[in-house]
């Protein structure tokens, strides 16, 4: 049941975290409350080594993406997009044949019924759509748990630990070192320290270091489940 619950805030965060990556001004969802004290509960059931010092990053983050939405899209434009210096997609981190990578990341989306969803802009190697299918796949796994679906929380979390160690866990610590040494603004230095935390996080909930390679463990046992939502992927149903 821990594990479980742990494994949802876990995904909590990392959707919190995907949706400050998006520009204000192109949309996002709105963004909680800055309430410290349910930051601090949130990261704290995440499993993260320092809740409230994490919760006192985070709470700042929502706080300035709801005061300067308009000075806070210039900036991630100029950091994240195009040919930026610390562009947020895979394909600036992993010099593999992009075509290849692309189609990768795409057929893990197709196996569990999702795509990038339309309207954002984003390719399907955003980190901010590769952060919410770790987390639907924490989910995921959770609800299988849950429902007492052995089988299918097993192929779950086997798929979570191929789609880290291939794609968000091998680039996502060059990433988070780049952004807190190009980010001309506090904001974005803890964003980088925020997703740092959650790296380090999903890779200990794999059986895993941060930045390094390890077999992963087996799936926790049962929890109850919840159903999250999510914005730059889409089931491809809809």
């Amino acid at each position: 049941m821990k594990e479980q619950a742990r494994a949802l805030a876990l995904a909590d965060l990392l959707f919190l975290l995907a949706e400050l990556l998006r520009a204000p001004a192109a949309g996002a969802r709105s963004l909680p409350a800055a309430d410290r004290a349910a930051l601090t509960a949130l990261l704290a059931g995440a499993g993260l080594a320092s809740p409230q010092r994490a919760a006192a990053l985070l709470a700042d983050c929502l706080a300035r993406a709801g005061r300067e939405p308009a000075a806070l899209a210039e900036a991630q434009s100029a950091l994240f997009e195009g040919a930026a210096p610390c562009a947020a997609n895979e394909t600036a981190f992993v010099r593999r044949d992009k075509g290849a990578l692309l189609a990768d990341i795409a057929g893990f989306y197709r196996a569990f019924g999702f795509a990038p969803a339309a309207g954002t802009g984003e390719k399907a190697d955003h980190l901010g759509a590769e952060l919410e299918f770790v987390a639907l796949l924490l989910v995921m796994r959770a609800q299988a748990a849950a429902a007492g679906e052995a089988e299918a929380a097993a192929v779950t979390h086997e798929a979570l630990c191929a789609y880290w160690a291939d794609h968000l866990g091998e680039w996502l610590p060059a990433f988070c070192a780049r952004l807190a040494a190009l980010a001309p603004d506090r904001h974005h230095r803890r964003l980088a320290r925020l997703l740092a935390l959650a790296g380090t996080r999903v890779a200990a909930e794999l059986g895993l270091v941060f930045g390094e390679s390890a077999p992963p463990l087996p799936p926790p046992g049962d929890e109850e489940a919840e159903a999250f939502r999510c914005g730059l992927l889409r089931p491809t149903g809809a």
